[in-house]
């Protein structure tokens, strides 16, 4: 994802260059962008010290529900 993110700034900044016209604020815009949703995607993904609290409990009963309909499925 952090490769993405610097393929996809390279890019911009290439195109900014071939254009020889720079817009600024596009590309703060863009930077910005792409900074939130690596930040968010990270504290989504780490359960320690997250800024972003999510209350587990609906995800929890999908997994258990999950998990009785492959026990049904699979038991003959």
């Amino acid at each position: 994802m952090i490769g993405c993110s610097c393929v996809a700034m390279f890019s911009i900044g290439f195109g900014v260059g071939v254009a020889e016209r720079r817009s600024v604020s596009t590309a703060l815009a863009l930077a910005g962008l792409v900074s939130m949703t690596l930040f968010m995607t990270l504290d989504f993904d780490r359960p320690q010290g997250r800024f972003i609290r999510l209350d587990p409990t609906p995800i929890k009963g999908v997994a258990e529900r999950l998990a009785r309909e492959t026990a049904a499925q699979n038991s003959p």
